[in-house]
């Protein structure tokens, strides 16, 4: 048996309009810059200082309530999310580091 088989098509229809989102959002021009300065960074030339917020200890404060209900949807839903947390698309702020 399959995911597609299993996961309802409404919930997978969710999680490839999230999936969306999410390369839409990898591929803004910001997202390229991020990229060049954390190889510069990692090279120890960096431009300027880089900052990374470890969110784990309370992403399930920030995360938007789930959507999908079949486990593996949920799961997958739930990556998507996290991924996309440097936007914050459902506060209505997009995006959250652009100061930094």
């Amino acid at each position: 048996m399959t995911a597609d088989s299993v996961i309802p098509g409404s919930e997978r229809e969710y999680l490839r309009e999230l999936a969306k989102k999410l390369l839409g959002y990898a591929r803004l021009p910001v997202m390229a810059e991020r990229k060049r300065l954390w190889y510069l960074h990692n090279r120890l030339a960096g431009e300027r200082p880089m900052v990374v917020m470890e969110e784990g200890t309370f992403l399930g404060d920030i995360l938007p309530e789930r959507r999908c209900a079949h486990p593996l949807a949920a799961r997958m839903e739930r990556r998507l999310r996290i991924h996309w947390g440097i936007y914050c698309p459902w506060c209505g702020k997009t995006p959250l580091t652009t100061g930094f």
